[in-house]
């Protein structure tokens, strides 16, 4: 079992937790520093942002499912799904995706990511709260992306969940 991770480069003091699905991914990495876009509030740390995952097989996406738990005081919460992006790996082409959540694509355009350059992005409102209940059978997978050559990889680590909602979600990711 992966343990927990906290970094002190993390202005947050954030506790990182690693995931990893050996049999679909493979874990790739960088001893090179990974810097923050300008402006970027969530801040992830370098040494987060230096590992990262990429499926085995680049025709294959990379799927994310957690069962999120209520809180046993307060109010029912929401939750809102952040992702670190950065490319990590100089060469093999053009790696651009998309993202799914529940069968929506919260994005209208595709991303490409900045080579040593960590970007966040949120899901809108609308879809993170959204209720109901998405099983894997009912995963609707993307479209590759038109300009993609190719697979994705993203951060293996992710923080901690502090807000929740009973749900499962699905995210897919797909280049």
């Amino acid at each position: 079992m992966l343990m927990p991770n906290r970094y002190p480069d993390d202005p947050y003091d954030r506790v990182w937790i690693p995931i990893i699905d050996a049999t679909d991914w493979a874990v790739i990495s960088t001893t090179e520093t990974v810097q923050n876009e300008y402006k970027d509030l969530f801040e992830a740390p370098s040494k987060v942002m230096q590992t990262a995952i990429t499926p085995r097989d680049a025709a294959n996406s990379i799927n994310f499912h957690w069962d999120s738990k209520p809180q046993s005081k307060g109010p029912s919460l929401g939750y809102i799904p952040v992702f670190h992006f950065a490319d990590v790996l100089q060469g093999g082409g053009v790696r651009q995706f998309n993202i799914n959540i529940n069968n929506d694509k919260p994005w209208s355009q595709d991303y490409t990511p900045r080579h040593l350059y960590s970007a966040t992005s949120t899901v809108p409102a609308l879809i993170a709260t959204r209720p109901g209940i998405t099983s894997p059978s009912s995963r609707q997978p993307p479209q590759r992306c038109r300009l993609s050559s190719a697979p994705p990889r993203f951060s293996q680590s992710s923080p901690s969940p502090t807000l929740a909602r009973t749900r499962r979600t699905v995210c897919t990711i797909r280049a």
